[in-house]
Order: C-alpha cells, then sequence, then structure tokens
C-alpha cells in the first residue's frame, strides 16, 4: 500500500506537470497502476522470502533498487522473485550471443502485439460496441475470438519483449507463458498462462491457506478465495471478481469431475468442446464493462436467432478488412496448432542454439523493421495489462 500511495503521488506530479491530454492519459495508464499490482507484489515476495528464510536480504542497496525497478518488468510483469535473478543481477551474463538471443526474442514480442494483437483488436473492439440487439451469433463469436487472441498475443507478446530486453543486459527472467491455449483443462490453463501470477498467488496465499492439505471442502474455499483475489488483482468491478470466481468454479468442478488429475490431462476433444468455449465465455465477462453487458453478450452467443441471425453488424463488417481477416485466420490456426512445435520466441531466445540458428536471427532485423512501419502508420496503442 505504501507503494501505491507513493507512486499514485509521483503520477499525480507528472500529470501535473505535463499538462497534455494525450501525456496525461499515458501518465495515467501507465506510472499510477504500479505500485498496487506488479511492483508490490515483487516486493512482497521478497520480504516474506526473507521472512521464510528461503533467501538472504540483499545488502547492497543499489542492487537491491535495480532488482526491484528493473524497467523492463515492472509495468507488466513477469514478476520476478529475487531468488530467480540474483546471481545474474551480482554477475550479469553479458555476451554477444545473449544479446542477440535477446534482441530476437524481443523482436518476437514486437511482432506479436503489433502485427498480431492489433490487428485483430478492431474485431473486437466491433464486436462489443455493438448494440445489445443487432450483435448476431456469429458476429459475437466472432469478437470473443478475436478478443481471446489479442489479449493472448498482446500479454505474451510484452512477456517476450520484457524477456528479451533482460536478456540484453545480462538478465534472465522466468518464462511468464507456455503454450496456454493448448490445454486441455483450466486448472491445466493456470500452470501455462501468466505463470508468475499463478505461481504467486499458489506459494504466497494458497498455501498459507492451507493448500490442499485440510480436505476437500478446505480445498475448495481455499481454491474460490485464491481467484477471487485474482479476480480483484485484475480490477475493482464486478467483471472481474466474477470472472476469478468462474475460474475458481471451474477448478474444483474438476478437481471432482477428474479426482484432480485434470491438470495432466491431454485430449482433442476436451479441447474444443470444453476448454475453448468455457475460455473465451471466460474472456467475454472479462472484457464486458458491465455484467449487464456481459449477460446481452453471452445471450448473443448462444442464440442463433439474435440481431437477426447469422448476419455481422455494420460495425463488424468495417472492421473485417483483408488483413485483419487474413491475421485473424492465421492466428487461430497459431492456436490450434499450440503445444505441437517448441514456440518460435523460446527458440530464438536460447543463447546456446546452433551458429545457423543464430545468423538466421537477423531475418528478424526485417521483422522488426515491419513492426516500425505499423506503429508509425497508426495511434498509440498500450499493453492491455498497463491497466491491471
Amino acid at each position: 500500500l505504501l507503494g501505491y500511495f507513493k507512486y499514485a503521488y509521483f503520477g499525480l506530479g507528472v500529470v501535473d506537470y505535463l499538462g497534455s491530454s494525450r501525456l496525461e492519459a499515458f501518465a495515467r495508464s501507465i506510472v499510477l497502476p504500479i505500485g498496487i499490482s506488479f511492483y508490490t507484489f515483487q516486493g512482497i515476495s521478497y520480504l516474506v522470502d526473507i521472512w521464510r528464510r528461503e533467501i538472504r536480504h540483499e545488502p547492497r542497496f543499489t542492487l537491491f533498487a535495480a532488482y526491484l525497478s528493473f524497467f523492463p518488468q515492472l509495468i507488466a510483469g513477469p514478476i520476478v522473485r529475487y531468488a530467480q535473478v540474483a546471481n545474474d543481477f551480482h554477475r550479469p551474463a553479458n555476451s554477444v550471443d545473449m544479446f542477440a538471443a535477446g534482441a530476437s526474442r524481443f523482436t518476437v514480442g514486437l511482432a506479436k502485439k503489433v502485427l498480431i494483437a492489433d490487428m485483430v483488436a478492431p474485431i473486437a473492439d466491433a464486436a462489443f460496441a455493438t448494440a445489445p440487439g443487432e450483435l448476431s451469433m456469429a458476429g459475437a463469436w466472432l469478437g470473443a475470438i478475436a478478443y481471446s487472441i489479442q489479449i493472448y498475443f498482446d500479454f505474451s507478446g510484452y512477456s517476450d519483449m520484457a524477456i528479451g530486453l533482460g536478456m540484453m543486459f545480462g538478465i534472465r527472467f522466468p518464462e511468464n507463458f507456455r503454450h496456454p491455449y493448448a490445454a486441455s483443462t483450466i486448472t491445466e490453463f493456470w500452470r501455462r498462462w501468466h505463470i508468475s501470477l499463478s505461481t504467486w498467488f499458489r506459494d504466497y496465499v494458497y498455501i498459507p491457506l492451507g493448500g490442499n492439505r485440510r480436505g476437500a471442502w478446505r480445498t475448495y474455499a481455499n481454491l474460490l478465495i485464491v481467484f477471487l483475489a485474482v479476480g480483484l488483482w485484475h480490477g475493482a468491478a464486478w467483471t472481474f471478481v466474477l470472472w476469478g470466481l468462474w475460474h475458481g468454479a471451474f477448478l474444483i468442478a474438476e478437481r471432482i469431475a477428474f479426482a484432480g488429475k485434470a491438470a495432466g490431462m491431454q485430449s482433442a476433444a476436451l479441447r474444443i468442446l470444453y476448454f475453448f468455449p468455457a475460455t473465451i465465455v471466460g474472456w467475454v465477462l472479462f472484457r464486458s464493462d458491465s455484467v449487464p453487458a456481459f449477460l446481452h453478450y453471452a445471450v448473443a452467443m448462444a442464440n442463433p436467432f439474435a440481431g437477426g441471425g447469422f448476419g455481422l453488424s455494420g460495425k463488424l463488417t468495417g472492421a473485417l478488412g483483408p488483413n485483419e481477416i487474413a491475421v485473424l485466420a492465421l492466428a487461430c490456426v497459431a492456436i490450434l496448432l499450440q503445444g505441437r512445435a517448441r514456440p518460435l520466441g523460446v527458440v530464438l531466445g536460447n543463447p546456446d542454439v546452433s551458429r545457423a540458428l543464430q545468423m538466421a536471427r537477423i531475418g528478424f532485423v526485417a521483422v522488426g523493421l515491419v513492426c516500425a512501419m505499423y506503429l508509425l502508420q497508426r495511434e498509440f496503442s498500450p499493453f492491455l495489462y498497463f491497466r491491471f
């Protein structure tokens, strides 16, 4: 809380100094949320780990300050624990290969954000901006799928960029995503999605509450408490609260239905018929401005006669350009193939690879130039997780 108030006070000062409405919006979206989210969680993990005697305190203030305020992951993660990076802050792993690997990883993340997430964003925005009576079942599902793609490539792209920047400085961050849409259950999804956040809540909330050591009903209560906290962490709104409880309820149901084996289950049918619909509807709740707005949208997703049938509204039709359709289709294919190959970002972000692959990284200069051209043509588009 002290960190939140400190950064809030600093942020208001920056806003007053900048004056410009656009810079004011930028400052409010970036500076103000820092203290209550990633920055605070990182500081809590440091203090609790020292109290548990799992790590020793850092005697050098400059190194501790560098760890707590390291800019690549300060705003939107990953949440890095001190034990994971202490050695690198004392002895950075600087090398030409490490820098090249980090630059390649950064380019992959930039491409995810600029060439995929920002390309499908207008489709999702148009669907969620359509009036309830005008939104058809096809339009509702199209917008929901587009947003599911947008939030994944936007956030995993930021994580790739943060990890890549860290590698360029010789600091190695833990992975934050491992093919989350390759999961077949919600339990497995949370082992792959925003790993630094899910493991933080597991180690500092779920396990201290008793975890699964005090009987089934206490385990279910602990899961609901944890995911209620996860929802509130994203924002003080009923949609976030219900989104957290939505996932907590599915985790409880999977523990009951699959006898605790949901985390390791792999089934193509389960993935298509259960996991994707449950996750996509959850993202609709996450994206909706209010609970009534979510209910209207969910009704459109379930009603084949909504909005005059399977046609698309004028807003959606206007958002579906050739580039947007192509990117949406390719992103859907990429998600369906998740888990069948090693993620490109990890391959290119690994400094211990063959010389031929390292030479191939030169091609990513062209990708970076393409991203730069798109950025010059567009307005400022902040990362989605800057608001949490």
